[in-house]
């Protein structure tokens, strides 16, 4: 959710930044302040928040060893001979 609000604001402000170039509007070394915005709200600040939830639901979204049982138990034959197995 946190993700979501951050790249509407973020999309939001350079929609509303963006716009002919003014006098004093440079930001961080001479971008106007819709790139800069875009650059660290559509970019830099997601980064670590997917980073974190991926880290936090690995165990989640991985396969578990009874899923991996059932796989063996259901391939079973077919993977030995995929491994290069006699």
């Amino acid at each position: 959710m946190a993700l979501l609000v951050i790249l509407e604001l973020s999309a939001g402000a350079v929609l509303a930044l963006s716009g002919g170039p003014e006098e004093g509007m440079a930001a961080l070394g001479g971008l106007p302040w819709a790139a800069v915005v875009q650059i660290v709200g559509l970019w830099l600040l997601p980064l670590p928040l997917v980073a974190l939830a991926y880290a936090l639901t690995f165990d989640r979204s991985g396969i578990r060893p009874d899923d991996l049982e059932s796989l063996r138990r259901r391939f079973g034959s077919q993977a030995g001979d995929d491994r290069g197995e006699s």
